[in-house]
């Protein structure tokens, strides 16, 4: 058993002392914690969780059910003394059947400055190598690089309940931690069979608060810069998604527009050539939009510029338009109905 002024080692272990749960002093109102800190809360199914989340705001709930997806409780903790945390919890689930098969733990991880895992002490030997395999990805995990580990072995007031040392040897803490900063404690969550009160978190938050406080910046700077990051990858994502539906509307409107244009007559489709044209709408195409038009449908090294001169003496006078107004549509389909294959060819190159 160590006392909480140990030196943290991986195999190191505390025992539960103090018969009480975590509370906020008056000057430790939530309200006037001005450092946050994320804790994320894991561990295997029905390795009381949510009663250690409980236990840690200073509520009991005997109606606990099986979390689904995850919880989030808050409270101010009386560490470190100077300067407190305000403690957000992350309780995520534990059953395959409620996330951790999709890998919901990992999902928050750039969020915490700490990660707890629970550990069932009177029902580990059946789960052994699921609780090794579990706490492998969470210390492996890039995302909680250099955070704190805090293992509770809960349920020590049950008989067959294991030892902090017997757990860390069973889950070979040590060698999987290595110099990373882990320690497990003994706790109880609930009133059991005999009659025990929570226990055992004073010391547990004491030590991994402590250890938040002292890399309080470092880690605080890799939460922003997590957060940051999903942020950025949530934006790109989301702009490729409206610039994907983007196109689907664009392509899903050239189709629509090809199916409704398929079986148009030589009139309709001048219609519409000279509705693209008439940028005025005034029923007329003017010397520059009747230029508009020529460019649009002619190779770049066959284009000629229109005169003016040319425009009204010429063109207007042989469509039998008006050379002040410009050509109307009845005078374009004059002109495309002399070469109706020039008219689709026009319309294919306008992409209409």
């Amino acid at each position: 058993t160590a006392t909480s002024t140990a030196k943290p080692t991986a195999t190191a272990t505390a025992t539960p002392t103090q018969n009480k749960k975590i509370e906020a002093s008056p000057s430790q109102n939530p309200a006037t914690a001005t450092r946050r800190v994320v804790c994320v809360l894991t561990g295997l199914d029905n390795a009381g969780k949510t009663s250690v989340s409980k236990a840690l705001i200073g509520e009991e709930d005997p109606f606990i059910m099986p979390t689904c997806g995850f919880d989030t409780e808050e409270f101010c903790a009386k560490y470190p003394a100077s300067s407190p945390f305000r403690v957000t919890l992350y309780d995520l689930a534990g059953g395959d059947g409620f996330g951790r098969s999709e890998d919901l733990w990992s999902n928050y991880y750039e969020d915490a400055h700490f990660i707890t895992f629970v550990i069932d002490s009177n029902d580990i030997e059946s789960k052994q190598h699921e609780a090794i395999k579990e706490f492998n990805h969470i210390i492996r995990h890039p995302k909680t690089n250099g955070k704190p580990i805090l293992i509770l072995a809960n349920k020590q007031d049950l008989p067959n309940s294991m030892s902090g040392p017997e757990l860390c040897s069973l889950l070979n803490v040590k060698d999987i931690t290595g110099d990373r900063p882990c320690r497990i404690f003994e706790c109880v969550a609930v009133e059991g069979g005999s009659k025990s009160k929570p226990k055992g978190f004073d010391e547990a938050m004491e030590w991994v608060l402590g250890e938040v406080d002292s890399r309080f910046g470092d880690l605080d700077r890799m939460v922003t810069k997590e957060a940051e990051e999903v942020e950025n990858r949530e934006k790109a994502v989301k702009d490729q998604t409206a610039q994907r539906e983007k196109n689907q509307k664009m392509e899903m409107a050239t189709k629509q527009s090809a199916e409704t244009h398929l079986d148009l007559d030589a009139r309709g489709k001048t219609a519409i050539i000279f509705e693209r044209f008439d940028d005025d709408k005034d029923g007329f195409l003017s010397l520059d939009e009747f230029q508009a038009l020529m460019d649009a449908t002619t190779d770049p090294g066959d284009r000629q510029k229109i005169s003016e001169e040319d425009f009204k003496d010429q063109i207007c006078l042989a469509l039998d338009a008006d050379a002040e107004k410009g050509v109307h549509l009845a005078a374009l389909y004059t002109l495309y109905s002399q070469d109706e294959e020039q008219l689709n060819a026009h319309f294919k190159m306008l992409d209409l």
